[in-house]
């Protein structure tokens, strides 16, 4: 049996969603616990999960997770619900476009780094007595931006570089945990597409320009196939692969490899 917790600022929607529902098409998969603001949101995706697979243990966690106590708060009680952790996902990420010189630059590397940063360290903190008993898998979702400054993008790409780092940390100190960090490529979440098409004129033009073409020719990486991958690589990652940063998990060999064998 392998139970999961997809842990995102909405894990209703985007990439998320995706995860959730290909987890739910798994037969190792039995039980899941899903997490996001919208307590709807989460209702709706639990009746798709269900839909799919009617055995499917389904936990529902509303949670804020720019609140610093919401990630103790989804462990816990996906612990009261399930006994037991075996898989967890942290798929949490805000990307706000702001200059360093901004008024509110401080604001939103505050905001920022609490959900993409602080929320996947607490919920690895309350996480690791149950993933020690079950030699469980931590997936960090991460990005590129993480390895490049981007203008706009700083606090996103600082957060996320900042939690790789953690990712090497915890891959170094919890030898019977296997935690990965990937970059989902550049996906045509609708999120992303929000802020492309409502920039201010603070995202690095160049990335704007070029996100824009790969749109319109058609070469974004779709949710449904991003999170298809994460979801079978979840269930998959090797101990020895701890730590690592896996830059895109759309082009990566060794991860085309390990999932095209199994």
């Amino acid at each position: 049996m392998i139970n999961s917790i997809i842990n995102r600022q909405g894990a209703s929607k985007g990439i998320g969603k995706h995860i959730a529902l290909h987890l739910s098409r798994e037969s190792k998969v039995t039980h899941i616990a899903i997490t996001a603001r919208s307590e709807s949101d989460l209702l709706q995706l639990a009746k798709e999960l269900k839909d799919i697979n009617n055995n499917l243990v389904v936990h529902t966690i509303t949670a804020d997770l720019s609140k610093p106590d919401a990630a103790k708060h989804i462990i816990e009680s996906s612990v009261a619900a399930f006994d037991q952790i075996n898989l967890l996902i942290l798929n949490a990420g805000i990307f706000p476009t702001s200059l360093i010189a901004d008024d509110n630059v401080v604001e939103d590397y505050v905001r920022t780094y609490q959900v993409n940063l602080f929320s996947s360290v607490s919920a690895t903190k309350y996480a690791i007595p149950y993933l020690r008993k079950s030699k469980g898998t931590i997936i960090y979702i991460s990005s590129l931006a993480a390895q490049q400054a981007i203008g706009g993008f700083s606090a996103y790409g600082s957060s996320k570089a900042a939690l790789n780092h953690f990712v090497a940390s915890v891959g170094n100190e919890e030898k019977d945990i296997t935690s990965i960090s990937i970059g989902p490529g550049s996906v045509a979440t609708d999120k992303a597409m929000e802020t492309l098409d409502h920039d201010s004129g603070k995202l690095d033009k160049n990335l704007a320009q070029a996100l824009r073409t790969m749109r319109e020719e058609g070469k974004l990486v779709q949710p449904d196939n991003v999170g298809k991958i994460i979801a079978r690589f979840s269930l998959l990652a090797p101990l020895e692969w701890s730590g690592r940063f896996i830059l895109d998990i759309n082009t990566d060999e060794e991860v085309n490899k390990l999932i095209s064998v199994q």
